[in-house]
């Protein structure tokens, strides 16, 4: 309202104009040529009302995405942005393959760029550092990713942490970084769709999207952020000119379509629908989701001793000398008989791949996208994308160096991101030879095109099978020949660590119970609800209690009823993960069965449940629960 506002400051312009001294009246007696930046937000009655206000004698709007009634009086294509090296292209697209290492193949892949960036500037003097966007979950359903759980998965594979930086909302950890920089350590971005419209930067080349989703803010609308070509020139590694994505989406080809729908129907920044805050829908939790989810930014300290980030569990006196059972193996000890914690790696004795099936069915669904002569983008299967050094590299060397050289390139990845510890280097590098040996001719052309990572991944997939086999056959061996029992071991914590204060709700144990799902809140408050109910206990993932058999099961709760006894509980809500989810059920009936008559263990499905004891609907739960 101000610029319609008399202001003596204007008054030698007002009497020079003639008209009144409000900065309004000023601008519409100058007749202005008006410039309006991203005007496809201009749209609104009030926008185009002001416009006309300033009496303008000519707009000149500036968008990516121009209105069907705009008069466009100059355009610039996806083809001459290419050919003046604005943009990087071709857009690579990796498909999923295993979420549980996903970052894994975004972090190699980033490496391997950066190695091609410091040839680049060693000969040509270009500093660039591949910036690779993490685009998370926004909420907390079902396999969603957070920001914490992201950075202390990079973190974990020894990504230093400041070379992490959070993009939210709530949190802005780019403020004053100049990411051009070389002073600039970051190298990871994780974000949702905090990356407001104009935001880019040309050493963003890979889009790492855990979003999974089908809203209208998905991948295809972020993918403008790593478009821009460094210094708006070409380099000599190929790799460079082009930028990537890695899609966890459970429809590949779709999500490959929607990028190119997406940069056609709305141009290259095609993030124009994505709103700046995307905590501005509203909150459709109910007020008793609230009560067991709901954040209290403040860490906690009590009057109880417990240190200031630390909180005492409420039902202090049912903890205290509660002990849980693992599973201990019986060893010898300075010539005497003793017991020790179980690992899995204990089963891994004897585990050899000499033998082993070899046989793997590689799938590269690699995808691209590009500009056709038209001026469209089309998405296509990638034939060949190696470096022309790489390819004459490779091809001047006998088919037996080649597979030498594919062969020390995954054991090295394998060795790097996947630590396997239980397999012998020699072994394991003899495996990979064999596997590399049984290739189709396909197959072997792929691994020209830098997608080592993608062999790895299924590589270490069928090794992890293979080993778990052996595991699950040696731990039945020793369970047979009583080498294997039950004894009291865990022990709650007097304090748990926090890092976000929140509220669990009726009957939890700590205030503090970590991440839950939509089936697990449900879940959890009909189980709270039951009168022979006295606790309850989200079980913190990596950090909580496991049964450690052949594998290391860590139960979503930990739930105790009047009588004392224990009930361990795994939700799987309406997900069947297949053979995992039969594993941990497994599991779990063994270490009910050898434990004393105190413990119990549930696997709780929304719908469907897996045919097995103690596997049962949520509705039969929460009766066999009521009755015990």
């Amino acid at each position: 309202r101000k610029v319609y506002q008399e202001n003596g400051a204007l008054f030698s312009f007002a009497e020079k104009l003639g008209v009144e001294s409000s900065l309004m009246e000023i601008l519409r007696a100058l007749k202005p040529v008006v410039i309006v930046d991203e005007s496809h937000n201009a749209g609104s009655e009030l926008s185009v009302e002001m416009l006309a206000n300033l009496s303008p004698s000519f707009v000149l709007e500036l968008t990516a995405t121009p209105r069907e009634y705009s008069n466009v009086i100059y355009s610039v294509s996806a083809n001459e942005l290419k050919a003046e090296q604005m943009i990087k292209l071709p857009v690579i697209i990796y498909p999923p393959k295993y979420k549980g290492n996903f970052l894994a193949g975004v972090v190699e892949f980033r490496d391997s760029l950066e190695r091609d960036a410091e040839v680049e500037e060693k000969f040509y003097g270009r500093y660039i550092r591949p910036i690779a966007l993490i685009q998370a979950q926004a909420d907390t359903r079902d396999d969603s990713e957070t920001f914490d759980k992201i950075k202390n998965q990079l973190i974990d594979a020894g990504i230093p942490a400041e070379q992490i930086a959070i993009k939210t909302s709530n949190v802005n950890e780019l403020k004053d970084k100049n990411l051009l920089s070389r002073d600039c350590k970051i190298r990871y971005i994780i974000t949702v769709n905090a990356l407001k419209e104009g935001w880019d930067c040309p050493f963003a080349y890979i889009l790492a999207s855990l979003a999974n989703k089908n809203s209208s803010v998905d991948v295809e609308q972020i993918v403008g952020r790593i478009l821009r070509q460094p210094y708006a020139e070409s380099n000599s590694s190929l790799r460079l000119n082009a930028c990537y994505v890695f899609s966890d989406s459970g429809d590949f080809q779709q999500t490959v379509q929607r990028i190119a729908d997406g940069l056609n129907g709305e141009g290259i920044d095609v993030d124009a629908a994505v709103p700046a805050d995307e905590n501005s829908a509203p909150d459709s939790k109910t007020a008793v989701e609230n009560i067991i989810s709901g954040y209290n930014e403040k860490s906690r300290g009590t009057d109880d001793g417990a240190p200031p980030n630390e909180i005492k569990p409420k039902f202090n006196g049912s903890v205290e000398g509660l002990e849980i059972p693992q599973f201990f193996r019986k060893i010898r000890h300075k010539n005497k008989n003793d017991a020790e914690l179980l690992s899995a790696e204990n089963l891994s004795t004897g585990f050899n791949l000499s033998l082993a099936d070899a046989e793997i069915n590689f799938d590269l669904d690699i995808q691209k996208i590009d500009v056709n002569e038209a001026g469209r983008y089309v998405a296509g299967g990638v034939s060949m994308a190696a470096t022309a050094e790489f390819q004459k590299f490779i091809d001047s060397r006998t088919p037996e160096v080649q597979a030498e050289y594919y062969v020390g390139h995954i054991l090295g990845l394998l060795k790097r991101f996947h630590r396997m510890k239980t397999v012998d280097t020699a072994d394991l590098k003899n495996y990979i030879r064999r596997v590399v040996g049984g290739m189709s001719g396909a197959e072997r052309e792929g691994l020209k095109i830098d997608t080592a990572f993608l062999y790895a991944e299924q590589i270490k997939s069928k090794i992890y099978k293979l080993e778990a086999r052996h595991r699950r056959k040696k731990f039945d061996e020793l369970i047979g020949a009583a080498k294997i029992f039950c004894k009291k071991s865990y022990r709650l914590a007097n304090f748990i660590d926090v890092k976000h204060a929140r509220d669990g709700g009726e009957k939890s144990l700590y205030p503090v119970e970590g991440e839950m799902n939509n089936f697990e809140r449900n879940l959890i408050l009909r189980t709270a609800a039951l009168e022979n109910v006295t606790w309850w206990h989200r079980n913190i993932e990596r950090r909580g209690f496991y049964l450690n058999g052949w594998l290391n099961h860590y139960p979503d709760f930990i739930v105790r009823l009047d009588s004392g006894r224990i009930i361990l509980v795994e939700a799987k809500g309406s997900h069947l993960d297949g053979d995992d989810s039969r594993e941990k059920l497994t599991l779990g009936n063994d270490w009910a069965a050898r434990a004393d008559g105190k413990f119990s263990y549930f696997m709780v499905f929304d719908e469907d449940a897996l045919d097995g004891q103690n596997s049962c609907t949520l509705g039969k739960f929460i009766s066999v629960l009521g009755r015990l």
